[in-house]
Formats: C-alpha cells, structure tokens, sequence
C-alpha cells in the first residue's frame, strides 16, 4: 500500500514540476503567439491508454480554450494553482505514508 502513495507522490510532484515550468514560460509575448491546440499539446496524457486519450480529448481542449482566451497573467495564474495543487496532493500522499 506504501508503494502506491510513493508512486502517488512522484506522479503529482513531477506533474507539477512540469506545469510550474510551463507557467513560468508564459508571458505576454508568447500567449499572444500562441493558438488553442498549442496549449492542448502541453497536457497530453493520451500515450497511457485508451482512458487517457478520452481525458486527452475532453480535458486538454477546456484547458487549451480556458488559457488562449483569457489574459495571459490569469493564464499563468490558473497553471501555477494547478501546480500547487498537485504539489500538496503529493505531500499529501507522503503524509498518508507516515500515518
């Protein structure tokens, strides 16, 4: 059961390792270069399973609409929660290793 929430805790702090690096890559210049699917390609998942390529399809095009259109700070904004997010979600899991 350990095992599980190791692998828990490395899968939520290296994606939020990946999207806190993505945040820091978006400023005004480069959000208003960039299209809907140009954002769609960082979030994808569909090279796991057939599970992950519905999640691909339905997630990542939401995501890739929410951060072309909004402004580019808010965009930054919205992936460093989501960073954070999944940084507590991992201290979280080690936390259940302990207790």
């Amino acid at each position: 059961m350990d095992l599980f929430f190791i692998l828990l805790a490395l899968l939520a702090w290296l994606l939020s390792f990946i999207l806190f690096k993505f945040a820091f890559k978006i400023d005004k210049e480069t959000h208003k270069d960039k299209s809907v699917l140009d954002y769609t390609t960082t979030f994808s998942l569909s090279d796991w399973s057939i599970i992950g390529f519905i999640f691909d399809i339905i997630f990542s095009l939401t995501i890739g609409v929410i951060l072309k259109y909004s402004p580019w700070w808010l965009a930054k904004t919205l992936v460093l929660i989501i960073s954070v997010f999944f940084f507590i979600l991992g201290v979280l899991a080690v936390f259940k290793i302990f207790t």
